[in-house]
């Protein structure tokens, strides 16, 4: 499986970083942080060099992003030439369906910006940070036996996509994105502070799991949950810790987190030890996930079903709709 860095999400994310930076943390609140200080400054003088009061209007105005995904989607989608290479996603896209977005617009201010920054010389210079980086990921990865995207397709009884990993700096989280027949798991780089060659990687395979996950299991939240009115849970769960982060998901998205979260314990179980699972399911209720345990359990069930969606309609479906009910009549869940 490739594990590498890319140009295009180090651009993106460079540049809202570098705004974001300017505009004292108000375009995106939470999003960035400054934990490579050294390789972000460097980024933040090559970003002054080159940048313009155009292209900072641009972000302002559209941001890049209309969730938390956009920004990489939209990098991911662009070719060698800084062209944005229409996709299903961005066709179903609200950035490309907003009439006031301007995609030619975007492309000129990215090539102008790659032009004048030298930005291709810059990326080109840190590879050996970058490589460091990733040789430390492996090795992280490696605690827990291997890099086993094996068990997500065997959980799942399919694949979806080819599978890959890709780094990136200068946000907070990570994602799972399916592009056409791309499948990404998306690992910011973190726990890294002042000394940018001797860090370690907090573990990941539970986050591998998670964001692996993600593409499986939206389809079938749309196709089961969305006629459900779920905003009582919704409510609920932000009373109990959900984060600000995902507050512009409709309230029935919020079974995408849930679900994810309590499937990458469930699959990172099989490696570690129960202290560590319990660990996980304590840390996920107090984020808002108060019964995550319950969704962990029932995930037993799912080697009694021939298909996943058959398990999905049977038993997971039944299960969140409980925890809405009870919601609804004011009982505890």
């Amino acid at each position: 499986m490739k594990i590498e860095f890319d140009k295009r999400l180090e651009l993106i994310y460079g540049i809202l970083y570098c705004v974001n930076k300017d505009l004292n943390n108000n375009l995106f609140p939470g999003l960035f942080k400054e934990e490579m200080p050294t390789y972000c400054n460097e980024f933040y003088d090559m970003y002054k060099s080159a940048i313009t009061k155009d292209f900072i209007d641009f972000i302002r105005n559209y941001g890049l992003a209309k969730d938390w995904n956009q920004p990489a989607h939209i990098a991911l989608s662009l070719d060698d030439d800084y062209n944005v290479v229409e996709n299903e996603f961005l066709k179903e896209s609200v950035i490309l369906k907003n009439n006031e977005f301007n995609k030619e617009k975007l492309e000129k201010l990215l090539k102008e910006f790659v032009r004048n920054s030298n930005y291709e010389e810059f990326y080109n210079n840190h590879k050996d940070l970058y490589d460091n980086i990733i040789n430390e990921f492996k090795k992280t990865m490696s605690l827990s036996g291997a890099i086993r995207t094996d068990v997500i397709t065997e959980f799942y009884g399919y694949k979806i996509g080819n599978m890959s990993i890709k780094l990136y700096n200068f946000t907070t989280g990570s994602m799972g994105l399916l592009i056409d027949d791309n499948h990404y798991y998306i690992q910011r780089v973190d726990n890294i502070g002042e000394n940018e060659k001797n860090f370690k990687f907090k573990p990941k395979l539970h986050v591998m799991f998670h964001e692996f996950s993600h593409p499986y299991i939206e389809p079938f939240v749309e196709k089961y949950f969305s006629q459900i009115d779920f905003t009582d849970f919704y409510n609920q769960v932000k009373k109990d810790g959900f984060s600000d982060t995902y507050l512009e998901m409709v309230p029935y998205q919020i079974f995408n987190e849930y679900l994810v979260r309590a499937i990458s314990i469930y699959l990172e179980s099989k490696f570690v030890s129960k202290e560590i699972t319990n660990q996980r399911i304590e840390q996920q209720k107090v984020s808002g996930f108060a019964n995550i345990d319950e969704v962990v359990r029932i995930l037993n069930n799912r080697e009694n079903y021939n298909s996943f969606e058959e398990f999905f309609s049977k038993e997971i479906v039944k299960l969140c709709i409980d925890f809405n009910n009870r919601i609804k009549n004011n009982k505890n869940i």
